[in-house]
């Protein structure tokens, strides 16, 4: 045998760690089913919590659009009221 040559048990026995060696990888890898529900009971409590945050983020927004429109109605009755009380006050 040539020192380049390597003979069947010594290949067979190379494929073997090898493929060793993937099983063990592909092992740390895979997530246990606990972990997995885990994760799906998170994913789901974070939906969860993003859906109220939204509501709330909507509750909002309407409370600020009826502070616009009662400032939008207001700002010329104040303004007609602070008119009328300076023309009454030169006048």
């Amino acid at each position: 045998m040539s020192p380049d040559e390597i003979s069947l048990k010594e290949w067979m026995t190379q494929q073997f760690n090898d493929l060793k060696d993937d099983i063990k990888m592909l092992r740390s890898s895979i997530i246990g089913r606990d972990k997995f529900e885990a994760w799906c009971d998170r994913t789901v409590l974070l939906e969860t919590q993003v859906r109220e945050h939204d509501m709330r983020l909507d509750e909002i927004a309407q409370v600020v659009f009826l502070l616009k429109m009662l400032v939008g109605l207001l700002i010329p009755i104040v303004m007609a009221v602070i008119a009328t009380l300076i023309k009454s006050w030169l006048g």
